[in-house]
């Protein structure tokens, strides 16, 4: 009976906060609970693209191995990004992972950039949208220096 009851502790503890909004699939939208608890997220420098749009880097590691934003409390490899969703909001850059399950950690545990169409010179907040609740994750200009 203990050793059930230490089992069960290990592995709450090893899952952590656990992703939030169920998508189809399997699928779900990461809860900014879950983000902090594998190391947090950051925007990255903007570089220009050769097709005139921005890449824009977005830092964050699922696996809870690494400290971007905040110091992870868990280690996941049960969850991986299937998709990095953004979209502009007047000068508000909103971000959004969409996880799926999987049975192994892969290179899709680390945030994909995103491409951005926008004028040179503009300057973005940069937010993750956890439901109705927007998290300030930095501000990122879209500089040609």
């Amino acid at each position: 009976m203990r050793r059930t009851l230490l089992a069960c502790c290990a592995l709450a503890a090893t899952l952590g906060a656990a992703p939030s909004a169920p998508a189809q699939n399997g699928d779900a939208v990461a809860s900014w609970a879950f983000i902090e608890s594998v190391g947090g997220m950051a925007p990255g420098q903007p570089r220009q693209a050769e097709h005139g749009g921005w890449i824009v880097p977005i830092e964050c590691d699922l696996t809870g191995l690494r400290k971007i934003s905040a110091p992870p409390t868990v280690l996941n490899s049960t969850q991986v990004i299937k998709e990095l969703r953004w979209r502009l909001d007047g000068d508000r850059l909103l971000l959004q992972l969409l996880l799926k399950p999987s049975p192994y950690a892969t290179a899709e545990a680390r945030c994909p950039a995103l491409t951005l169409k926008a004028r040179a010179g503009r300057e973005l907040d940069v937010f993750y949208a956890d439901g109705e609740r927007l998290v300030p994750l930095g501000r990122i200009k879209l500089a040609t220096d």
